[in-house]
């Protein structure tokens, strides 16, 4: 360097490493000059922008400056992109204001407006706050499934879409048979005709939205048409329709139906065009459609398209999977859910909304209904059905007309049938009604699951096994197999005994479907065999030929052209044997969607329980009848203070935190520390505390509270198992409400670190536990408040320990 006059100083450095940036009071000048060139919008120059953000105490809004020329793009519910810190993020301008309690100095320029107009209009963003508020999550939270992510070339250069101006001949025929079949099958069906037409109905001083629970008829496409009915319906009499369901197959059923009735998926309608010399790519550009579907398996373009088109009001039906449950829509809408139990309809992120609780919430912000379908009513659904929601259900002539005939062959009624075969997995009795049926068509055998080896049990009770130090479950060490370790501690357990019985030795709880196809062509020959699984694959569908099908729930290929001629449901014995509160339904919802793609009993169709139940569950099926399971359940779970009796949240993460979050909301000694028994629905009081000790099956109307004698029919045996056991339940139950108040908190128990290390994101993940806090339902808000405030607290304070809860969780195991 030289010191000569008007040398120029540099700073020394060495090679490979840059000079030291400009100083803060360099940025912020540069800044300044920046911004000198910029003028804040005349009218509302401050937009309150909601960050995507999730960590809980950033779920707010941050204010920035509208440059003049943004005013008219930056309005609320566009897409916008800012700076935060030394980062650009993207983010919705929630409001605009003229003030801000940030000075105005400090203040920086939104970046670009990314939308044309708002892609969440006013409200969709009170849905969404809402939604954050029921689940205890934070707006980004919600933002960050919500809202589908954006695609340039849709904003940049918009499609012309167009709406259905008038509805044809052939629609409106469809909608009155439809309405008349509606009609003859179900009872109930005026309370849901009005429902569906009528906007404000069951309004009048309702604090929530009304609900209407739909139990669906046995057949393959009975559910599809009258959901198709219901969008049909509600679209005709201008109400807008959200439809969610458990899985892609079920989109694509619902689809077909109302496709082949006339209504039309909202997609380019290029061929329509009448132009001689025509330009397709021009032509692609317009977009026309009834009903948009939202799946996250479709191309990300078609799926914005879609979601904008929406957002506009152009189409005013969605369907689709869990995500469908945000699509936007307009004032007195139709919300719709089927088989609202599914593990599915759970999202996978904080705050792990359910479809069903984001419906019920968004229904009740819309002046709109909540109609829940299904061939099994869930725990919630049974709940409301005995507080004053509507019921849909079969009329007996239609059950017997549809339903195919129940066969149960446990143990005693092989050895009645004197069967030598009773102990063997399909026993020859099974063998041979499935090979008669084989003569009329396929034939499908329902699995509980393709993974062998998955669980072990003991092999004389059949009870899990699990590990005597942390009551986890054992599993084979991945060196020897013979070996028992603990899959959560990795303590041996070489000298293990089944606590029930003394046995020492285990097997293992499921066969594979492959072991499965070995064992059926040693029964049945040469009989063509088609495998339906997750795991091997899923067959869409299959001819009407004889064959044999295997495969697992919500993987079994249709018939074309046709229905099965028989179902055989193996493995029944394992329902017994299932974790967490919602075990029986699950099976229940398992075996009657299997049993709904049978013939009916007039066309020789039957379904074959291989092994034992319980016998709500089976009573259920044989039946077709949800409400006697869902009785039991709540029964069960209101003397054991369990939802839906009660509300729940699930609280997981390291020992310390959790044991210092359960404090600090007042589940350990503060004011929700104890809970009270809540009182057993009248209706349900009718059925378990006063007929049963006639000798016969009675079950009161839902919504009144006097038993009623119903035919008992073949399930003789059934009805007088679910008599006697009854009335003890009663004298149970009576003894448990003088207990007084239970503890709110189940736990904690210790629970496995995650299994893979990509998931270890937090430290001390090799001591989690989980809780369980219990609170009155009209506490339920104020427990998801509490446990917001206490998950913010957690982040801000930068503790680098793991700290998780959900509300309204579907199992606590």
């Amino acid at each position: 360097m030289s010191d000569s006059p008007g040398a120029t100083w540099e700073q020394p450095t060495l090679d490979g490493l840059e000079p030291r940036g400009p100083s803060k009071r360099r940025r912020a000048s540069a800044t300044a000059a920046k911004r000198a060139g910029k003028q804040p919008a005349s009218h509302d120059p401050i937009a309150h922008v909601m960050l995507y953000e999730q960590a809980p105490h950033l779920g707010r809004t941050f204010d920035y400056l509208v440059p003049q020329d943004m005013a008219e793009k930056a309005v609320p519910g566009a897409r916008v992109r800012v700076p935060f810190g030394p980062r650009l993020l993207d983010g919705f301008v929630w409001q605009r204001g003229h003030s801000s309690d940030v000075d105005p100095g400090a203040l920086k320029y939104i970046k670009t407006v990314q939308t044309h107009g708002a892609l969440l209009d006013a409200a969709m963003r009170r849905d969404i706050e809402l939604i954050a508020e029921h689940f205890g999550g934070t707006v980004p939270n919600i933002l960050r499934v919500a809202v589908p992510p954006r695609v340039a070339s849709v904003d940049n250069h918009p499609a012309k879409i167009r709406r259905r101006v008038r509805w044809g001949d052939g629609l409106t025929k469809t909608d009155v048979e439809q309405t008349a079949r509606i009609r003859r099958q179900y009872t109930g069906a005026d309370d849901a005709i009005a429902a569906v037409e009528s906007a404000g109905w069951r309004w009048d001083g309702a604090t929530q939205a009304p609900r209407i629970i739909w139990d669906s008829l046995p057949g393959a496409d009975t559910w599809a048409q009258d959901m198709a009915w219901t969008v049909l319906h509600a679209l005709m009499a201008g109400r807008p329709v959200v439809v969610v369901l458990p899985d892609e197959r079920h989109v694509a059923q619902l689809a077909g139906v109302m496709n082949s009735w006339g209504l039309r998926r909202f997609a380019p309608c290029a061929a329509e065009t009448t132009e001689a010399h025509s330009d397709p790519a021009r032509d692609a550009e317009t977009w026309q459609g009834d009903f948009a579907v939202l799946l996250g398996s479709i191309p990300g373009l078609q799926r914005y398209r879609a979601y904008k088109a929406l957002a506009a009001g152009v189409v005013q039906c969605a369907i689709g999977t869990r995500a469908v449950m945000y699509a936007p829509v307009g004032e007195n809408a139709l919300f719709v859910i089927v088989d609202d139990m599914v593990y599915q309809n759970a999202d996978g992120f904080m705050p792990y909304a359910n479809a069903r609780g984001v419906l019920e919430v968004r229904a009740g912000a819309h002046h709109g209904v909540l109609i829940v379908a299904g061939h099994c009513r869930s725990a919630q659904s049974q709940w409301d059905a005995d507080h004053g929601a509507a019921r849909v259900h079969g009329t007996d002539e239609a059950i017997d007309e549809l339903l195919p005939r129940m066969v149960r062959l446990d143990r005693e009624k092989l050895d009645s049938l004197l069967d030598a075969t009773a102990g063997s997995r399909i026993p020859s009795t099974a063998v041979t009604m499935l090979s008669n049926a084989l003569e009329r068509g396929p034939v499908l055998l329902s699995l509980p699951s393709d993974a062998p080896m998955d669980a072990l049990v003991c092999r004389q009770c059949h009870a899990r096994a699990r590990c005597a130090r942390c009551r986890g479950p054992l599993v084979r060490d991945t060196m020897d197999r013979e070996r028992l370790v603990c899959d959560w501690c990795g303590s041996p357990a070489g000298d293990w005994v089944c606590s029930e019985c003394g046995d020492s030795h285990v097997r293992g709880m499921r066969v594979g479907a492959l072991t499965t196809v070995e064992e059926l062509a040693g029964l049945f020959g040469n009989v063509p065999i088609a495998v339906s699984t997750q795991v091997q694959g899923i067959v869409a569908r299959v001819d009407a030929a004889p064959r044999l099908v295997v495969a697992t729930p919500w993987c079994e290929p249709f018939v074309q052209g046709g229905d099965y001629a028989a179902v055989a449901l193996l493995d029944a014995w394992q329902s017994r044997f299932k974790q967490g509160i919602d075990a029986r339904i699950d099976t229940l919802v398992a075996w009657m969607h299997a049993a709904s793609l049978t013939v009916p009993d007039s066309d020789g169709g039957r379904v074959v329980l291989l092994g034992d139940a319980f016998p709500g569950v089976w009573e259920s099926m044989e039946r077709w009848d949800p409400r006697i399971l869902g009785r039991e359940e709540i029964v069960e779970r209101t003397q054991a203070c369990f939802p839906p009796a009660i509300t729940a949240a699930d609280v997981w993460g390291n020992r310390k935190v959790v044991q210092a979050v359960l404090r600090q909301i007042g589940a350990l000694d503060g004011d929700i520390s104890t809970i009270e028994p809540p009182a057993i629905p009248p209706s349900i009081d009718a059925v378990f505390f006063e007929g049963e000790s006639k000798g016969t099956l009675e079950r009161a109307p839902e919504g009144t509270g006097t038993a009623t004698q119903m035919p008992k029919g073949t399930a003789d045996a059934a009805g007088a198992v679910v008599a006697a056991s009854a009335q003890a339940d009663a004298a149970q139950a009576l003894q448990q409400f003088f207990l007084g108040p239970m503890p709110s908190v189940l736990g904690p128990i210790p629970m496995p670190p995650p299994k893979t290390v990509t998931e270890r994101t937090f430290e001390g993940m090799d001591d989690r536990v989980r809780a369980v806090v219990r609170v009155p339902n009209s506490r339920a808000d104020e427990l998801a408040e509490r446990l917001h405030k206490a998950a913010a607290k957690q982040a801000a304070m930068g503790y680098p320990l793991e700290l998780r809860f959900q509300m309204y969780p579907k199992d606590f195991a």
